[in-house]
């Protein structure tokens, strides 16, 4: 069976991707994604991503950080636009972009991928964890039969208040304002 890709947010799904790459080495996320770039399947008529590195500034020192994927880019050029698998909602055709963003107001986003052992809507899917912990797409590998997802994520860089039109359904007392 293939290795499954998921883009969350972008609708885009591509469950035939080899299980090793074509010298017999084990697939690694960035081989997954290299293949959809160069093989996207419709209703995508081009699949492309964006890469980085995460570096680390500490005391004025810049540690490089782990290679990451900053933006993913979907063309649904055709008649029709993606389907979401869990809505069951068709899109118009156009370009979808999602990047992430590093600058904290007082969230920030960033894409975050997961590897299961077998395609999720097979029921059995597990999630592998990385060893090494914080792995770069570039270097964890993927089982045979997997899936990758990528999620963009939500992260809060500090306390973030409640908006007033949510602070009654959870049963939060008004906020009062002192200014005049």
């Amino acid at each position: 069976m293939p290795i499954t890709l998921r883009i969350v947010g972008l609708f885009y799904i591509q469950d035939n991707i080899p299980d090793v790459q074509p010298d017999g080495s084990p697939q690694t996320v960035e081989s997954v994604l290299n293949y959809a770039v160069t093989n996207p399947v419709a209703p995508a008529t081009d699949f492309g991503y964006i890469t980085g590195q995460s570096n680390v500034v500490k005391s004025g020192a810049v540690t490089p950080g782990v290679d990451s994927i900053t933006a993913f880019y979907a063309n649904y050029g055709g008649a029709t636009g993606p389907t979401s698998i869990t809505a069951g909602i068709t899109y118009p055709p156009g370009e979808y972009f999602l990047s992430e963003s590093l600058v904290d107001s007082p969230q920030y986003t960033v894409w975050q991928y997961y590897v299961f052992n077998a395609a999720l809507s097979s029921g059995t899917a597990v999630y592998q964890p990385r060893s090494p912990r914080i792995q770069s797409y570039t270097t964890a590998t993927v089982p045979e039969n997997g899936q990758v997802t990528w999620r963009l994520v939500e992260i809060l860089s500090g306390p973030k208040p409640v908006p007033g039109v949510y602070r009654n359904s959870l049963g939060l007392s008004k906020v009062i304002s002192l200014t005049s």
